[in-house]
């Protein structure tokens, strides 16, 4: 295919391999424990048991509004959030982790650290392990 650029010189194609390794290591992780990597910016934002909106939560992750509202939608649907209204805007809701997810955070906070922060660190390992064994190889 003429005028096409090789693969090898298209970075953005191996960032978007690897973002998607990383997510499915880090689903395969969080799955015990009823959580997903997208949800990560979420958590993270009310771990501290503070309540935020919609709004804060979107800026937070760096996500287009309707993105965080789906997101939201299937954390309520599967009891990680709670939404209350916000007494300062009747137009809006203040989001918090459910008990259930706190519950989690509290009996699971060990184990949720290092498979979140273990992730990148098995992705570095097993690339060098892969460089190590060509550069072996030739």
């Amino acid at each position: 295919m003429a005028g096409e650029a090789p693969i090898a010189q298209e970075p953005l194609h191996y960032f978007n391999r690897v973002a998607k390794i990383l997510t499915r290591i880090g689903d395969i992780r969080l799955r015990p424990l009823g959580f997903a990597t997208a949800q990560l910016p979420v958590l993270a934002g009310l771990q501290s048991g503070n309540a935020l909106t919609q709004a804060e939560l979107t800026k937070l992750a760096g996500v287009e509004q309707s993105s965080m509202a789906q997101l939201l939608a299937r954390m309520d649907r599967d009891g990680i959030i709670r939404r209350t209204p916000d007494p300062h805007d009747g137009r809006s809701s203040l989001v918090e982790l459910s008990d259930k997810a706190l519950d989690r955070f509290r009996r699971d906070g060990k184990f949720f650290s290092k498979a979140i922060w273990r992730s990148p660190r098995a992705f570095r390992t097993a690339r060098s392990r892969r460089s190590t064994a060509s550069c072996s190889a030739s």
